[in-house]
């Protein structure tokens, strides 16, 4: 089995489960702006807010990991298409959508295409942890990718949840936007299954060329 990159997976072994609930979910709904945004740090972000050029966005919606509150991710293929020099750039959108009371929000995650198979084998090795990972009393294990989105292993009211983050930064207004979820720990096979088939989608199209 091939190693996990640093970056993409660790292992937060000291984090209670209290601890992490309490900062997960703020409590009071704030606004941040960013006076100067840094540029994207994805390849697929950068050419989605290029300006000056046609750009050309071709989707595919996958598949949507939803709770019965409504809350959920949905998983898009994209091709975005730089019309002046026909450079194409290939990855997924994660779009987190989170209910709070009455009011819904959003926040979209870009992952490069060349990130794809990492976080597939670092979900995969998240899906397998359990309580060997430490002699200490419980455990938690989350990575991050390019873009910021964020995936956790955690634990919530004495079971296993998956977390799911985005945060974006809205490059004209400078606005930073977050969404999070927590699922039963059992959809991150879903979750897996449509970031696979996400790639399966781009390798055909890209095949096809």
């Amino acid at each position: 089995m091939r190693a996990l990159p640093v970056w993409s997976f660790a292992f937060l072994l000291l984090l209670p489960a209290l601890s992490w609930a309490q900062t997960e979910t703020p409590e009071i709904e704030t606004t941040n702006v960013v006076i100067n945004p840094a540029p994207p740090k994805t390849k697929l972000e950068a050419v989605a807010t290029a300006k000056g050029v046609l750009v050309i966005g071709g989707f595919t919606d996958i598949g949507t990991i939803s709770t019965d509150s409504g809350e959920g991710v949905l998983v898009t293929a994209v091709e975005y298409t730089n019309a002046s020099n026909q450079e194409r750039h290939y990855g997924l959108i994660l779009t987190v959508h989170q209910i709070q009371g009455s009011a819904s929000r959003y926040a979209r995650s870009y992952i490069d295409e060349d990130e794809l198979d990492d976080l597939i084998s670092s979900l995969e090795a998240m899906q397998r942890l359990d309580h060997t990972a430490t002699q200490l009393a419980d455990f938690t294990g989350r990575l991050r990718t390019r873009g910021d989105l964020e995936i956790g292993n955690v634990p919530i009211d004495g079971a296993r949840a998956l977390m799911i983050r985005a945060v974006q930064i809205q490059q004209t207004s400078g606005e930073i936007i977050w969404a999070v979820v927590h699922e039963p720990f059992s959809r991150m096979s879903d979750l897996i299954q449509c970031v696979t088939s996400g790639k399966q989608t781009l390798d055909k199209i890209k095949s096809n060329r």
